[in-house]
């Protein structure tokens, strides 16, 4: 039985990790934004301990996560599932909306591993963050997003070079599309977005955003994973005794990449362009 800590442990896959960890009987420690994600975790998990933190705020989410950690008898393990993902094309995306995505998903993150890392060091535990696809090649209309997970990739390599030596494993766990209720509410805003427009960014960049639609939509019906497929993982990772540095989770994902690793880059770059939409002089045409 293991002592490990789940940020994010009210969403989709925060959720679903929490869930198998308790079930197997772990001690599990999640943090969750609100009271309204707390009351959920605890409505399921009566006998978890739950804090609210709020990682806009990575200082602040430092000094937090420092006292969580400190009120536990041992820390095992660490899984990092929070995240946002705000959209839009990176001509209209406030630069606000930037530096929000960076301090949830980069320095959130960051502010995590120097918490964790003294009793991680103890115990020579594991460290797993989950990432994404997108922080390995570039996605239209998702600037914010994707930036924020080339970061994280990166600095997530780092960590894992720097602690190797403590004995403490860092990896990434880089999912595709997942199934999760907030598809209905992502695509009605998409839509909502494109409407809002001035009449000449709806002209240049209308067809993104009814691109996004159809690309949530079809991955949702077809090729995304469940919350739980990209958990299993997770959970994998963190038993396992010698991780890897980074695990494409999902059938999406593992045959993006594929074509990523595979395919010429200008090849990719048209597939990529074809999927949004954005090809050549496709908008204008």
């Amino acid at each position: 039985m293991a002592n490990i800590l789940v940020v994010g442990g009210a969403g989709g896959v925060g959720s679903a990790v929490v869930d198998m960890l308790a079930a197997r009987g772990d001690t599990v420690t999640a943090t969750v934004l609100d009271q309204a994600e707390a009351d959920r975790v605890m409505a399921k998990h009566g006998s978890i301990a739950v804090h609210q933190v709020d990682l806009s705020d990575a200082d602040l989410a430092l000094d937090q996560f420092s006292n969580i950690i400190d009120a536990m008898p041992t820390l095992d393990a660490v899984a990092m599932c929070a995240a946002i993902a705000p959209f839009g094309p990176t001509e209209v995306t406030p630069l606000a909306t930037f530096r929000k995505a960076f301090e949830i998903n980069v320095m959130a993150d960051i502010a995590l591993f120097q918490a964790a890392m003294p009793a991680l060091r103890k115990s020579q535990g594991r460290l797993v963050l989950v990432t994404s696809i997108a922080g390995r090649f570039g996605m239209p209309i998702l600037p914010a997003y994707t930036c924020s997970k080339f970061a994280l990739e990166g600095v997530a390599e780092v960590m894992r070079l720097e602690v190797a030596q403590h004995g403490v494993k860092v990896s990434m766990i880089e999912p595709g599309g997942i199934k999760t209720p907030m598809v209905e509410e992502q695509i009605a805003t998409a839509l909502q977005r494109r409407d809002e427009l001035t009449p000449e960014h709806r002209q240049q960049y209308g067809h993104l955003y009814d691109a996004f639609a159809r690309v949530a939509r079809e991955g949702h019906d077809t090729s995304s994973s469940t919350a739980e497929q990209i958990a299993a993982v997770v959970i994998s990772v963190l038993d396992s005794p010698d991780p890897e540095m980074r695990y494409v989770a999902g059938d999406s994902a593992q045959r993006v990449i594929s074509m990523l690793k595979t395919a010429p880059p200008r090849d990719f770059e048209a597939m990529v362009g074809q999927m949004f939409g954005s090809a050549g002089t496709m908008a204008a045409e």
